[in-house]
């Protein structure tokens, strides 16, 4: 009796030591895989976030030098992105909430919006993706909030997952903003620093 009672408990603790381990191997196959940038910057996704950050400066005629903190949100993305050998291409609608302060005076509003570009791009040490314009190509700027153009924009890769991307990219350019920020001269480059953040999932 003995003897069988010990046969029963030693299959039991093998039972449960093989069950443990295909625990931890599905654990570990689920889990997310970091990836290259190379495997990242392949293939389609969809956008699913989108968040801009950024300061506006200008002169005004009778008021002086104009500052202007501008903050935009995306949201309901429809559409994708897609990477090839040697271009990235946005094609993104959403609605876009906004909001700037002029003058003191807040303004919020929500819009539809679109993200779009057809850039080249390069992979840069350190997780960064340039995304350019290419002289003598058809390539396009990256565009965003009703008309904002970008032609070289660098982004730092916060995360590279089987699953997605997230990254980040420090703004410090020139920015037409006629006809998007009241009183802001149309035609003009306004100097513009900030970020931008844009989340991608397969």
């Amino acid at each position: 009796m003995k003897k069988l009672f010990m046969m029963f408990a030693l299959s039991g603790i093998v039972l449960a030591s093989c069950s443990k381990d295909d625990d931890d191997n599905n654990n570990n196959n689920n889990a997310p895989r970091e990836v290259s940038m190379e495997e990242a910057a392949s293939g389609t996704y969809s956008m699913s976030g989108l968040r801009a950050n950024l300061n506006i400066e200008f002169e005004a005629p009778f008021l002086g030098k104009v500052d202007i903190p501008l903050n935009v949100q995306g949201s309901q993305f429809n559409g994708d992105v897609s990477f090839t050998s040697d271009k990235v291409i946005f094609d993104v609608a959403m609605v876009i909430d906004y909001e700037f302060t002029i003058l003191g005076q807040p303004n919020s509003d929500t819009d539809d919006g679109s993200v779009t570009a057809r850039m080249s791009y390069e992979i840069l040490p350190n997780n960064r993706l340039r995304c350019f314009v290419q002289d003598g190509t058809d390539d396009e700027p990256f565009v965003f909030f009703n008309g904002l153009e970008i032609d070289d924009i660098t982004f730092i890769v916060t995360e590279r997952l089987n699953t997605g991307v997230k990254m980040r990219a420090n703004v410090d350019t020139e920015i037409d903003f006629g006809g998007i920020i009241p009183g802001a001269p149309a035609g003009d480059g306004l100097p513009t620093v900030g970020q931008v953040f844009i989340d991608l999932k397969r």
